[in-house]
């Protein structure tokens, strides 16, 4: 088939307008269907934004999550202490530079969670996850108490605590 330059141009210019066009057309009727549910149900939409306004929620806070649970890790690392007099400086030093650091570190980001939370839910996550940071921080204070005096009289205190702090990790295991 022989077609002259005038008409290949034509089909190269042609074609694509139909192709557009025709692809205009079913978006517009898919479309203007949608702004006629949305026009009829106006208060169902408001409940719809609020709904995906949650789930927003839901994931920065499963984001915030992600950066608590590695310094969670971090804070966690200096376990075991070293309490062998040879090892009790830096066994303080990891305690307080690094364990305490990174707890209280997770309680300022929970405080930043708290101020774009408008979830009952995600406030009570916070709170929980709260509470298990002032366990630790409370706990890796005693341990750093034991060592800097280099007395074994805090352990059943220490015990009790990571006690809790077990109850708690599984309290929040079960969420």
């Amino acid at each position: 088939m022989n077609t002259s330059p005038k008409t290949a141009k034509v089909l190269v210019i042609f074609i694509p307008i139909v192709i557009i066009v025709a692809a205009s057309i079913i978006v517009i009727n898919n479309f203007s269907g949608k702004l006629k549910f949305s026009k009829q149900t106006h208060n169902n939409k408001i409940i719809e934004l609020k709904k995906d306004a949650i789930l927003s929620d839901e994931k920065r806070f499963n984001e915030i999550m992600i950066d608590f649970y590695s310094m969670a890790d971090m804070a966690k690392s200096v376990l075991p202490v070293d309490t062998a007099l040879a090892q009790r400086e830096k066994s303080m030093s990891d305690l307080k530079n690094v364990g305490l650091y990174y707890w209280n570190r997770n309680l300022e980001i929970l405080d930043s969670a708290k101020k774009f939370s408008n979830s009952a839910e995600i406030d009570r996550k916070i709170i929980v996850y709260k509470e298990y940071c002032k366990m630790h921080i409370s706990c890796y204070e005693l341990m750093y108490k034991a060592i800097d005096k280099h007395t074994r009289a805090f352990d059943k205190e220490i015990y009790k605590k990571l006690s809790l702090i077990d109850q708690k990790t599984q309290e929040i295991s079960g969420e």
